[in-house]
């Protein structure tokens, strides 16, 4: 097969490049963005630098080329690849305007403007630090960073401008640097803030401001930009408030238009969602002031019964309430209340856990040596509880290691009880009960922690 055309393999070529000042110590790969191989495919530079990129891809797609030297990663390179339209680059080593090494490329084809494009528009945004702290410490005032921005923006516009076949891009691209401009004047308004500058006294900052309608919904962006500037001026405004409560706050007494404080309080529940798709509890006890202020700012009903649900779970995890009944299966397939193990006498220490769990089992050697600690004392129980699926494989693990502590099983984590009750949406989760088997701590530290022993001592 290796003998056999491009055209009968199903390949095409995409790119023809070169590496400028290529050394045996450099490699280069790539990674198509809309492929689902999951990694990276490797490109064989010649000695003098060229390469070809050849691929089975039979769509326009985003293409990335990493390089690296000696292990370490230089610099990427982004670009735009048809099959139908073979695209010539250089790559060669270079500098930005804050003195950073970097990757510079210069494209020849069809796609060559586009290509131009998506490479600086990635690397102004994502690949250094040309709009961060590193950044704005350059720059005087807020004019400066207006010229600073277009300079950067230049020959992002001009690239855009030379693609000629694709209109909707191009428009949608133009919308994406208005909003990215907005961004950026609030972060370096933000990083003012934060080094003792106020930006009330930045003329350039609050001319721009006079002129936008906050309470116009068009100019969201704005407007939320507007509340993140205003925390950032005075973070404790409204204590012991917290950040994202604080913003609702200020939303609801900065703006008079009801539409645009339900979208600025949409925007921040979004980003409590997405905190706990990651593990965040949204149960927490922490969460009650963000929801009170939540239910004053906003008149939107999309959020009501997850705030109830939620609420409801606070009152469960609450110091105090006792323990919840659901399902536990031992190793010999017994089958267990959870109120079962807990109280009687004992101070329970629970771990829920998996074996597929990375940091739960590098807290395994510290629960070990924790239980070596308490297995003499009467007065404390230490139970670890598995939400595998794989039964056989958490048999399999705890045969193989042998924990002297309690091990149990949750039969059917999707419709547990105490799994949705305990709002246990990451692992490892910590709870301690008192001797009476009610909750003294939904999130107890870690065996790793080194309160852990104060906390379950005070208990004892």
């Amino acid at each position: 097969m290796a003998l056999l055309p491009l055209s009968m393999t199903g390949q095409t070529t995409l790119v023809k490049g070169k590496l400028v000042g290529y050394t045996p110590a450099d490699t280069l790969v790539y990674f198509v963005q809309s492929d689902n191989r999951n990694g990276y495919q490797n490109i064989e530079v010649n000695k003098n630098g060229t390469f070809t990129i050849n691929d089975n891809i039979d769509q326009p797609t985003t293409l990335s080329i990493i390089k690296t030297s000696n292990g370490d990663r230089d610099g990427v390179v982004i670009l735009y690849a048809d099959p139908k339209n073979p695209l010539d680059v250089v790559i060669k080593p270079g500098k930005d305007i804050l003195g950073d090494e970097c990757l510079t490329a210069e494209f020849k084809g069809k796609n060559a403007n586009r290509s131009t494009f998506e490479n600086i528009s990635w690397y102004n945004y994502t690949g250094s630090q040309i709009f961060s702290d590193k950044g704005f410490s350059t720059l005087a005032d807020f004019n400066a960073l207006q010229k600073y921005i277009e300079q950067r923006y230049a020959p992002m516009k001009k690239a855009l401008k030379g693609i000629k076949d694709d209109k909707a891009y191009v428009e949608k691209e133009m919308e994406v640097l208005d909003n990215q401009t907005k961004r950026i004047n609030y972060a370096y308004a933000i990083y003012q803030e934060q080094h003792g500058h106020h930006m009330t006294g930045d003329k350039g900052f609050m001319d721009m401001l006079e002129a936008i309608d906050l309470n116009d919904t068009t100019n969201l962006q704005d407007a939320v930009g507007y509340i993140d500037w205003k925390y950032a001026s005075n973070p404790t405004v409204y204590s012991p408030l917290d950040e994202d409560a604080t913003k609702l706050r200020l939303a609801r007494e900065l703006f008079s238009n009801q539409d645009q404080r339900n979208k600025i309080a949409d925007q921040l529940i979004y980003g409590k969602l997405f905190l706990a798709s990651w593990g965040y509890d949204l149960a927490s006890e922490e969460m009650a002031p963000f929801y009170d202020e939540y239910e004053k700012t906003s008149t939107d009903t999309t959020y009501t019964r997850l705030i109830a649900e939620q609420r409801a779970k606070m009152e469960l995890n609450k110091p105090g309430q006792e323990a919840l009944s659901f399902s536990l299966n031992d190793e010999n397939d017994e089958s267990y209340d959870f109120r079962d193990i807990v109280g009687g006498g004992k101070v329970t220490y629970i771990d829920f856990w998996a074996t597929w769990c990375g940091p739960c089992k590098r807290e395994n050697p510290f629960l070990a040596k924790l239980y070596e600690e308490y297995k003499d004392n009467p007065g404390i129980r230490i139970v670890s509880i598995s939400i595998d699926t794989n039964v056989k494989a958490w048999k399999e693990m705890i045969g193989n290691e042998k924990p002297g502590w309690e091990q149990y099983n949750i039969p059917d984590p999707e419709n547990s009880a105490g799994l949705s009750g305990y709002n246990i949406n990451s692992i490892p989760r910590f709870m301690l009960f008192d001797k009476n088997g009610n909750l003294v701590k939904s999130s107890a530290p870690r065996p790793s922690a080194p309160e852990v022993k104060d906390v379950i001592n005070a208990l004892l």
